[in-house]
């Protein structure tokens, strides 16, 4: 259920013309996350217990590396709780037209043709195969150069981030197209494209030499045509802003090029 918007959002929703909301995202804190607190509190205090009690019988090296640790655990435990109370009173509320974003006693609106660029970040953790969990991190940059970030300190973020990035490509696509189409360069943070082909800044890649373009694993990798030994470039896909816009675009223009 929507939590009643303040006369405040109201105006800001109507001025930007985002329509009414249909979902909305709040932050959390994590019984987890409550757990993985109380436990680096108390690892750091133990650490710092011993080097105090141990200190007389110890070696210097030991008494400095049990303080190192105790350092390293209580500032682990400040950061997630201070990360907590900044991100507390986060809303997110998703509009036809784009977000309305509650936090501080602030509230902007970020309508999807005024997206910029979105960068995805979602690690996915296995042990022994086993999925346990993921984290993520989406970044929105609006044309005005605000940034806005999202964790995992929103409640179900993941379905957030897919929301943000299906609608800014869905506005950002036939920009993409007519600019591809004028001749203009792309640039897509590391590797840019044009109607010559793929660059990485250093060396251009032409469209006949590309043998396949694809993101697997947090990676986007190119292959080159007569390539053996590997991809002609790897890079991070997390780096890369408007990934999915990006992909689509290598897609469009290989296929066209078969015809």
């Amino acid at each position: 259920m929507l939590q009643p918007l303040t006369p405040e959002a109201r105006q800001v929703m109507a001025s930007y013309n985002l329509g009414m909301p249909t979902v909305e995202y709040r932050t959390k804190f994590t019984v987890r996350k409550s757990i993985a607190v109380a436990i680096l509190f108390a690892g750091g205090l133990g650490f710092l217990v011993v080097a105090i009690l141990g200190s007389s019988s110890l070696l210097l090296s030991a008494v400095i590396a049990v303080v190192i640790l105790s350092v390293m655990c209580l500032a682990a435990a400040m950061w997630t709780v201070v990360d907590a109370v900044q991100s507390r009173d986060i809303h997110v509320y998703v509009c036809p037209g784009g977000l309305l974003y509650q936090h501080s006693g602030k509230t902007e609106a970020i309508r999807w043709d005024q997206v910029e660029a979105f960068w995805q970040k979602v690690v996915r953790t296995y042990r022994y195969g086993i999925y346990t969990g993921s984290t993520h991190r989406y970044t929105l940059r609006r044309y005005d150069g605000a940034t806005f970030k999202f964790n995992d300190n929103i409640h179900n973020v993941e379905a957030l981030g897919n929301a943000i990035a299906g609608e800014s490509a869905r506005t950002l696509w036939p920009r993409s197209i007519a600019a591809y189409q004028a001749g203009q360069t792309l640039s897509f943070g590391k590797i840019s494209l044009n109607q010559q082909g793929v660059s990485d800044g250093k060396e251009l890649l032409p469209w006949y030499q590309v043998k396949e373009i694809k993101v697997n694993r947090g990676f986007l990798s190119i292959k080159k045509e007569g390539n053996k030994r590997g991809n002609w470039k790897l890079i991070q896909a997390s780096t890369i802003p408007n990934v999915g816009v990006f992909v689509a675009l290598v897609n469009y223009i290989q296929s066209s090029k078969r015809r």
